[in-house]
Order: structure tokens, then C-alpha cells, then sequence
């Protein structure tokens, strides 16, 4: 369902974008309205079709005029037809935008699916797709244990914290985080939210490479090299008001590149996890 849903969005996108750029000539048709309104005695071919001079450029354009009106009133029809091009470009700009998001947000899902470790994690996910409109829902709704993040207690006492899905990631940025804690995602690539809280003000560059390569595992970029992984204090991250779960904006980032190795990751969650 999830894969046929990214296709149809795919699909739209791709029809806004053609429509955006036909849009974006409302500079041009503005220019041609001015060019129009400094030449009031211009002669309008009977078949309406026009050789404009560019006042702006000084180029000539083919333009298609109403030969039944006037000079001036072409030029109206002109203003007319740029305002709605702007109206429209700013629509679908919009729209363009939201359906990014939207895309996004799949592949977030899709991820979660793809690194589904138990029964728990599957069913949150089903719950958060109706919850979304992605799915039917139920009319008996089913109860649902809550999946819990991954949890590593390092040797010192510091702790990082993996989310597996969406709702997991939500409640480690948003409740369980401390506003002192670091925060790691990977940057433009779906993945887990990593949390590292540590007793120390400022951990030890070890530690930053350490959440920073779980976060990069954690990710759809696992199998890639120099993963780029962004982090900040998690008092820098927002959640917008009506953003979809797991979407979070984030200030004050810095940038770190890392591979992620399986065999080292299986070790240490092995070694440390809670």
C-alpha cells in the first residue's frame, strides 16, 4: 500500500512541476503587458497574432491578441492573465512543497517497515497508516503494546537511544530527551532518531562518532560511505505544529560523515544494549 501510494504521489509531483513551470512565465507576460501599454498605436494583426517589442529586453515576441479590442484593453487582458500565473505559481509551489513532505514521510515508513524487529513494532505502524488515512480503519480498534527503542548503556553510565519507528522516535525527541541531550538524524535520509546523553557537558569526539555511525545504521543510508549525519542539542529541535510523526526541524546543526559497519554496530549493541 505504501509503495503504490509513493508511486501515485511520485506520479503527481511530477504533473505539478510541469504546471509550475508553465506558470512561471508571469514575468515575461507582465513585461509584455507594459511593452503593450508604451505602444497605445500598435497595429493588431486581423488574425490576432502580434509581433510585441520587449521594452525590458528588447526582444520581439509572438503574442496572440484580440483583434475585436483595443491596444489597451489587450494590455488589461495581459495584467489579468500575470496575476493569475502568479496566484497559480504560488499554489503550486505550496503544493509542491507539501507533497515533498508528504513523499518524505512514506519513505520514513517505508524504512520503519523494511527494520521492523517484532509483532509490536509492525502493529504501530498499521495504527499510525489509519491513523494517516494510508489504511482502512478498523472498526474494532485493537489494543497495541508499545515497541521500545533501543536502548545502549555505555560503561561510564552514558546512554544512547535509538528510535525504531515513528512513534519511537516522537517520544525520545519529544519526552524523553532532555533539552542538554544531543541529538543525531541523518541528514535528507530517512532513519531513527539517536539520542545521546551523556554526564559530561561536552562527550568525547569517540562517543559524537559513536551515536553519529548508530544513526547512520539506523538508517536507508546504511549501506553507503560517508553517511552525512547532523546533530545539535535536542532544545534545538522543533516539532511543527500539525507536522506528521517522526517530522522534526532542527537549528545549530553540525555535520559529520561516517560508514556505518554492521559487524561493529551488532557488537556493541550486543555488548551494551539495556
Amino acid at each position: 500500500r505504501l509503495e503504490q501510494e509513493k508511486a501515485r504521489l511520485t506520479r503527481r509531483l511530477g504533473k505539478i512541476a510541469i504546471e509550475k513551470e508553465a506558470a512561471e512565465n508571469s514575468e515575461l507576460t507582465r513585461q509584455l503587458a507594459d511593452s503593450l501599454m508604451s505602444q497605445p498605436r500598435l497595429a493588431i494583426a486581423p488574425t490576432g497574432e502580434t509581433m510585441i517589442a520587449n521594452i525590458y529586453d528588447e526582444k520581439n515576441y509572438p503574442l496572440a491578441l484580440d483583434p475585436l479590442l483595443s491596444v489597451m484593453d489587450n494590455a488589461q487582458a495581459l495584467y489579468k492573465r500575470y496575476r493569475k500565473q502568479r496566484r497559480a505559481t504560488e499554489e503550486l509551489t505550496q503544493q509542491l512543497l507539501q507533497g515533498e513532505e508528504l513523499l518524505s514521510y512514506l519513505d520514513n515508513l517505508l524504512y520503519a517497515l523494511d527494520t521492523i524487529v517484532n509483532r509490536a513494532e509492525l502493529e504501530e505502524i498499521k495504527q499510525e497508516m489509519q491513523e494517516n488515512n494510508l489504511l482502512p480503519k478498523e472498526k474494532k480498534k485493537a489494543s497495541v503494546a508499545h515497541s521500545e527503542p533501543l536502548m545502549l548503556l555505555l560503561p561510564d553510565g552514558d546512554v544512547i537511544a535509538v528510535g525504531r519507528n515513528n512513534r519511537q522516535n516522537d517520544w525520545l525527541t519529544l519526552k524523553w530527551a532532555r533539552s542538554g541531550d544531543w541529538w543525531f538524524h541523518t541528514q535528507k535520509i530517512p532513519g531513527s532518531h539517536v539520542l545521546l546523553r551523556s554526564q559530561e557537558e561536552t562527550p568525547t569526539d569517540e562517543k559524537f562518532l559513536l551515536a553519529a555511525s548508530l544513526a547512520a545504521y539506523f538508517s536507508k543510508g546504511r549501506l553507503s560511505s560517508q553517511v552525512p549525519v547532523d546533530y545539535t542539542r535536542r532544545k534545538h529541535v522543533k516539532k511543527p505544529g500539525g507536522a506528521k510523526p517522526g517530522f522534526v526541524i532542527y537549528q545549530q546543526q553540525r555535520t559529520l560523515y561516517v560508514t556505518p559497519e554492521e559487524e561493529k554496530v551488532t557488537q556493541l549493541i550486543s555488548q551494551y544494549k539495556k
